[in-house]
């Protein structure tokens, strides 16, 4: 027994660095499960630096143009539409207690006061967008959110934000179709930079299903956590049974970091080698088949977020040898006698040759389990049954005593033993059965 085990560690340990290679493509390959968040807290800063660039900055030099107009009408509804968003956070500006965003109100109310108005008929008017990002500087610079007025000026500021994103939906801005593609390609790209540095549990009246995946996010990218803790706040301590928020984060994260990236090819070899070993070693089958199945089964909506069907099918049908490759307890037998040991090894034998042959060509044209390394566990074994089975018969012949008067039927008798020696219990001699 002892070769069958040294070639079935051998072979599992080659088919877990073996999947991790195909997981991992053309990318690196990392040297264990926390070695993936080595580098993503600054690769989420990186990505975070580059949208804010191409989208404040790139929107604020575009915006410049005189002859970017809105409708005077749309402009018209902003202090609705603060006043709006104020009631539907449940805030209350009292003059009294609130100066700071009151005076903010008035400002705003003034401000759009100012407004031309040809005839009294605004309907045609347009106004240049430079007035109104002049209006958003202007709350930002003498209306900073301190104090008991910071929920209000908040407020405030993401309502004219809002604001401005519906009238870039409405097609109430008006410009080149190039220089408005610019500016939509502008506000996207700044939309996701808010997301990453201030993620918002509600954007407008809606709540944000995001929400909690981009707060996680963020904390990765301000708090100092080592890559280890970094795996635990992300996805709990166990790959069978990750935290509830693990899908959106996962998603979240392909999104932000790239699904091309090396540092999402990180991440999905961390779970692999999460599920398949314990630091440097291999765990033990019946451990691999149970986090398998509860990550795959249990938790679909993850495992398809990190994997493709063809790879999702590839480990089902690993876990599945994994399996055969977990003896029962009450298939084991202390006393390594020929008629409980071969039946067990046959099934076993016969299991993992049936994994093989079912998989079908998902890589270079093997089955599923040949292409990992888990082939030879097969060859061995089948290899090893005859001579197996002559141990067996041998320690049986030594160990199990014969009846004195055979009736020549029955598990203990050796059929085509030339001369088998039957041991006196009483007398401790040795007598040599001799035929009829």
């Amino acid at each position: 027994m002892q070769g069958f085990d040294d070639a079935q560690r051998q072979a599992m340990a080659q088919s877990v660095g073996d999947v991790q290679g195909q997981i991992a493509g053309t990318g690196p390959r990392i040297g264990a499960a926390s070695a993936a968040y080595d580098d993503v807290p600054a690769a989420l800063r990186n990505r975070r630096d580059a949208l804010k660039e191409a989208g404040q900055t790139r929107y604020e030099r575009t915006v410049d143009d005189p002859n970017i107009l809105v409708s005077g009408e749309a402009v018209r509804e902003i202090p609705n539409t603060i006043r709006q968003a104020l009631d539907a956070n449940q805030i209350v500006v009292d003059p009294m207690y609130h100066q700071g965003a009151a005076r903010a109100m008035r400002f705003v109310d003034d401000y759009i006061g100012r407004m031309p108005k040809p005839s009294g008929d605004i309907s045609d008017v347009r106004a240049q967008l430079k007035w109104v990002e002049n209006l958003r500087a202007g709350l930002r610079k003498n209306f900073p959110a301190i104090g008991q007025d910071a929920p209000a000026i908040r407020t405030i500021n993401r309502a004219l934000e809002d604001w401005t994103n519906d009238v870039f939906d409405r097609g109430l801005v008006n410009a080149s179709d190039d220089v408005l593609k610019e500016l939509k390609d502008a506000r996207k790209n700044y939309a996701e930079y808010k997301a990453m540095a201030e993620p918002r549990s509600k954007i407008g009246n809606r709540l944000n299903p995001r929400y909690e995946a981009q707060a996680r996010i963020r904390s990765i990218m301000d708090k100092d956590m080592s890559p280890e803790e970094i795996g635990r706040y992300l996805w709990g301590t166990s790959v069978a049974t990750p935290k509830a928020s693990s899908f959106m984060t996962a998603r979240e994260l392909k999104s932000t970091l790239g699904g091309d990236s090396d540092a999402w090819s990180g991440i999905r070899q961390s779970f692999w080698l999460r599920a398949t070993r314990a630091g440097d070693q291999e765990m033990n089958p019946a451990q691999i088949a149970k986090n398998l199945h509860g990550f795959l089964k249990d938790n679909e909506g993850l495992a398809s977020v990190l994997y493709s069907a063809d790879e999702r099918r590839m480990m089902t049908a690993y876990a599945n040898v994994m399996r055969y490759l977990s003896a029962p307890k009450a298939g084991i037998n202390g006393s390594n006698t020929a008629n409980r040991i071969m039946p067990t090894l046959r099934k076993y034998a016969s299991g993992i040759m049936g994994a093989l042959a079912a998989g079908g060509g998902l890589y270079s044209g093997l089955g599923p389990l040949e292409s990992t390394g888990l082939g030879a566990v097969a060859s061995t074994s089948l290899r090893g049954l005859s001579g197996l089975a002559d141990m067996s018969r041998a320690s049986a012949a030594t160990r199990m005593p014969v009846p004195a008067n055979s009736s020549g039927v029955g598990g203990a008798v050796l059929r085509g033993g030339g001369m088998p020696m039957l041991v006196d219990q009483n007398k401790g001699k040795v007598t040599v059965l001799r035929g009829p």
